[in-house]
């Protein structure tokens, strides 16, 4: 019994292992996605920047 929760234990830990890699490759095409929305807004409006800094005159 205790070497069969111990497996348990294992898989889980490999099965949330592998979800959180698989979170943190979404994570990345979301950061992605973002900085090319960032660089657009940039080309579109430079004063988009500026007031997320709070440093629109």
């Amino acid at each position: 019994l205790i070497c069969n929760l111990q497996t348990d234990q294992y898989f889980i830990a490999i099965f949330e292992s592998i979800i959180g890699f698989i979170f943190k490759i979404l994570g990345l095409f979301q950061t992605i996605q973002n900085l090319n929305y960032s660089y657009k807004t940039l080309f579109v409006d430079k004063n988009f920047i500026w007031a997320q800094y709070g440093l629109s005159n």
